[in-house]
């Protein structure tokens, strides 16, 4: 805390925020394309927009296309802007969803298979540019306690393989979640309630060693 992080904070406008909650934001890796989710009336609406002329477009709410009854969440877009993963949570359970860009119009979403889902929590999911590999948090059996980070590779048959426990270099007894998986797969950033804390979640970096252990997470700052 003594020695705090210089960062800038600038508004997107009023293009992008407008008079509800706009929150969860995700942005494609080409810097072209985001989503968020923006509280309507009734529900949470998953909102597009993409940059055109260094101007964003007027954001479209893609709820109707997904298919959704407005309770997704939208946590990740591909590098390309045209592949989401969302969550879908009942206050009970949760699981990663997956709908597609066709073209023309966002594909209706739908729930990803056994070896990502379980009947116990699953969350925040993140796709690496490649396609190869899925992290993603989950409190299913034999973690290290609440959310544990996992990833699971492509295989050759397109279908996702069984996910591995990230280990205790990166989870810890509380909760370790939102991870973002970058530089080919040799980044990581996540939130974790662990790890030296400065209170509630704070996010981390971790870096993929040639040993094929992560480093010691760091704490981003103040």
């Amino acid at each position: 805390m003594a020695e705090p992080v210089k960062f800038y904070v600038e508004s997107m406008g009023e293009i992008i925020n407008d008079s509800n909650d706009n929150f969860s934001p995700v942005v494609s890796a080409d810097g072209k394309t985001i989503a968020y989710m923006s509280s309507m009336k009734f529900y949470d609406a998953i909102m597009v927009s993409h940059l055109a002329k260094n101007e964003w477009t007027q954001p479209v709410n893609i709820t109707p296309e997904l298919q959704s009854d407005g309770d997704h969440y939208v946590s990740f877009l591909s590098s390309d802007g045209t592949l989401m993963l969302l969550s879908k949570d009942d206050n009970i359970n949760s699981d990663i969803w997956i709908s597609k860009y066709n073209g023309e119009r966002w594909e209706a979403a739908r729930k990803l298979k056994k070896e990502i889902n379980t009947k116990y929590w699953e969350a925040h999911g993140f796709i690496t540019e490649d396609g190869s590999d899925m992290i993603f948090s989950s409190a299913r059996p034999g973690s290290f306690g609440g959310l544990d980070l996992y990833i699971s590779k492509m295989k050759a048959d397109g279908e996702w393989g069984q996910p591995l426990n990230m280990g205790p270099e990166v989870n810890t007894p509380f909760n370790d979640d939102r991870p973002f998986l970058i530089n080919k797969g040799t980044t990581l950033f996540f939130a974790s309630q662990g790890h030296y804390n400065m209170g509630g979640y704070d996010i981390f970096r971790s870096e993929l060693q040639s040993n094929g252990l992560w480093s010691k997470p760091q704490n981003l700052g103040y």
